[in-house]
């Protein structure tokens, strides 16, 4: 069996990656590292925004696809921060 490990690229600030969205999490402000781990556990997930803090709570948004695939959709969103991820085989 092959053993994949999903690694996330530097942080983009300002920028999200639009249309691409499979699904919208709240998370409480200090859990803001866990959408990283929710990406990780959701299959189609190749990529995250991170919304700035709303009331203690920041949004997580899964994307289906990443800045690379659809560079026409990654656009500036001012409070936002961008993450792709990349797949390395062990």
């Amino acid at each position: 069996d092959l053993c994949l490990q999903l690694n996330f690229t530097t942080p983009v600030n300002g920028y999200a990656l639009h249309g691409h969205v499979i699904k919208n999490i709240s998370l409480n402000f200090g859990m803001r590292a866990s959408c990283r781990s929710r990406c990780t556990i959701e299959n189609d997930c190749v990529s995250i925004n991170i919304g700035p803090s709303v009331k203690d709570h920041v949004l997580c948004q899964l994307s289906d696809s990443d800045r690379i695939l659809h560079p026409e959709d990654f656009r500036p969103k001012e409070g936002f921060t961008y993450r792709g991820t990349e797949v390395k085989k062990l």
